[in-house]
């Protein structure tokens, strides 16, 4: 974790993944938009440097979502909860 390798290898990911939504923008390929950043794959462990990325980005949407006052009901507050779970 300490070493330049994964240094490199973290910069180039939060890279990618910060411009991830211009690649899927019309004018390049198309395969960009099957991309999806979250998903498991079976047997395979994720960089570390993704999942920070990952993470972080989920504390942003949360908190850009919860910025201003939003009228729920009691159901649709618990459902949102387990959506975020």
């Amino acid at each position: 974790r300490g070493s330049n390798r994964y240094g490199r290898v973290a910069r180039l990911t939060d890279r990618l993944f910060d411009r991830m939504k211009q690649l899927q923008q019309p004018g390049f390929h198309p395969k960009w938009k099957d991309v999806v950043l979250n998903a498991q794959v079976p047997g395979l462990a994720r960089f570390r440097a993704a999942d920070e990325w990952l993470a972080r980005e989920d504390t942003r949407a949360t908190q850009s979502a919860s910025s201003g006052p939003v009228a729920m009901s009691p159901v649709d507050a618990r459902l949102y909860q387990e959506f975020l779970q």
